[in-house]
């Protein structure tokens, strides 16, 4: 409890994650909704494929550069601790 009063323990990194399955539940909504379009002949078979692949890749993306910040400043911290021990 301490750690995380004094910022040492950092919550981004864990709402990051909730943020990236939000994000994915949402993609999967737009995939239901696009299927029923597509059967019913009123989407673009681009867009729905640029929806399948890009959609989840530029999240997983803009989550890992994100979350390689925050895995920089834990690896900072522990050579910071070594060095001073």
């Amino acid at each position: 409890m301490r750690d995380f009063l004094f910022f040492r323990k950092l919550v981004t990194p864990v709402i990051v994650q909730i943020l990236f399955w939000m994000g994915i539940s949402v993609w999967l909504f737009k995939m239901f909704g696009l299927v029923n379009e597509l059967r019913l002949g009123q989407s673009n078979i681009m867009a729905a494929l640029t929806l399948i692949v890009v959609w989840p890749l530029t999240l997983r993306l803009y989550c890992e550069i994100i979350m390689l910040i925050f895995k920089i400043n834990e690896n900072l911290l522990k050579l910071n601790q070594k060095n001073n021990s």
